[in-house]
Formats: structure tokens, sequence, C-alpha cells
């Protein structure tokens, strides 16, 4: 089998850009170049032009990516639903998506993606991954693609790009996992049981500068989140935390 054309994978905060390029060979996926890049303030709003200088000093070959952004209005909700017709969940989802929004609703840009099927005390339920931002970021994220000189491929939001890792690494139906991605400012947590996302949440990590301090607040806040998952949404306990 040869090596599939190259792909970025590429995560931009307030502070920093992260993009890793691979390739899928005989062996599985190949990392053939990566960088950490910081960012100016605001540099949320200026990745495209360092992207492309990135891209040229490291001699970076892919032509397309694929982009985690994390824009103030993106956020990520996790649904559990009874089975339904397509039509009917895509209505479904178009109400949820304008449910509790800090904008207004008319700016909303909304997906989702079904993750799997779950089953609890005999009743079947949809496990279904919605994602919304505001219009002006997206624009904003398609004005930055064109500048990076790369062809935008995927947008995705972290808990689904945690779960894709997980399924990477084999089934995950046997086991409940916590998965906690920790980033510069904020981190996030997932639970997986049955193979499918039952917890997103995201919380604030810099409220200091100092690492110990930060390191204190990701235990509390990932023991909050477990304790809430068994305590008060689905009694679910993690068999392992991935960190």
């Amino acid at each position: 089998m040869a090596r599939n054309e190259a792909i970025i994978g590429l995560e931009v905060t307030q502070e920093k850009m992260k993009l890793v390029e691979m390739v899928t060979s005989p062996t599985g996926l190949e990392v053939t170049n990566f960088a950490l890049v910081n960012l100016p303030p605001g540099g949320i709003n200026l990745w495209g032009p360092r992207l492309r200088e990135t891209l040229k000093a490291l001699g970076f070959k892919a032509k397309k990516f694929n982009a985690l952004v994390a824009y103030p209005s993106m956020e990520s909700l996790e649904l559990a639903l009874p089975p339904m017709s397509k039509g009917d969940m895509k209505t479904a989802m178009a109400r949820e998506a304008r449910k509790d929004l800090k904008f207004p609703e008319e700016e909303v840009v909304s997906d989702y993606e079904i993750v799997g099927e779950s089953e609890e005390k005999g009743v079947r339920r949809t496990e279904v991954l919605l994602g919304r931002a505001n219009s002006k970021d997206i624009e904003e994220f398609l004005r930055m693609s064109k500048e990076s000189g790369l062809r935008f491929n995927t947008f995705t939001v972290m808990p689904a790009a945690l779960l894709n890792l997980i399924r990477m690494r084999g089934s995950t139906k046997e086991e409940t996992l916590a998965v906690v991605h920790v980033g510069t400012s904020e981190g996030t947590v997932i639970m997986l049981h049955q193979g499918t996302i039952r917890f997103p949440r995201r919380f604030p990590l810099k409220v200091g500068g100092e690492a110990a301090d930060m390191t204190v607040r990701l235990v509390a806040q990932v023991k909050q989140s477990l304790l809430y998952v068994k305590q008060k949404a689905r009694g679910l306990e993690a068999d392992k935390i991935i960190l």
C-alpha cells in the first residue's frame, strides 16, 4: 500500500497554534512534521498568515488541513435522543442549536454527527454530538483559511477529536473511559461509554500563573466531572482515565 496524501491537523487557541503533518502508511499513521507556534495578542484572528509563514519555514508539504479553532462562540453539546428519522433528527438539531444562545439566533451556524447508539435499562438512545458557533466566527475562519494557502478539509470540536483519537486505539465498547485534554488555558473531559460520547465538558485552567495552580485546578475539575456523572447524570464510573 502506498502512502496517502499528507494532511495537517491544526489546533488554534488564543495563545498558540499547534500543527501536525501526517500520512497514512502500511503501518498506520506516520508523523512527517510538526510545530508549536506562539501567537501574539489577538492571535486567534491572525493565524492564517502565521500558518503560511510556518509552513514555508519548516518545509511542510501537505496542501490541506483539518482544523480545531477555539473561537469564543464555538460550543459542542452531547444529546441522547430516542431513535427517529433523518428528517426529524435534522429538525430536532436545529431546535437544540437555538437554545440558550449568547448571540442573535439568526447568526447561529450548526452541524451534528451521530456518534453511536446506547441502551440503558432497556431504552435505546441515539447519541448525537452537536456543534454550533456564531456565523461571524465561521466567516473569520474561512478568511484565515484562505490566507494560509491551504485547502480546508474539515472543522471539528475537541470532544469529536478525542473520540476519534480513542477509537483509533481499538474498541472501547467494553470499558468506560474518562478522556482528558489539557490545553494552555482550558481543559476538556469526555466520558466514553459503550463506544460513544456521554459527557463532554470544558473547564478553565488558567486562574494563576503557576503550573502548580493549574495542576490543582485540573485535578479538582476532573474529580468534579466524574462525581457529577456518577451521582447526577447517568451513574457511570470510569474504568480508566486517559490524560
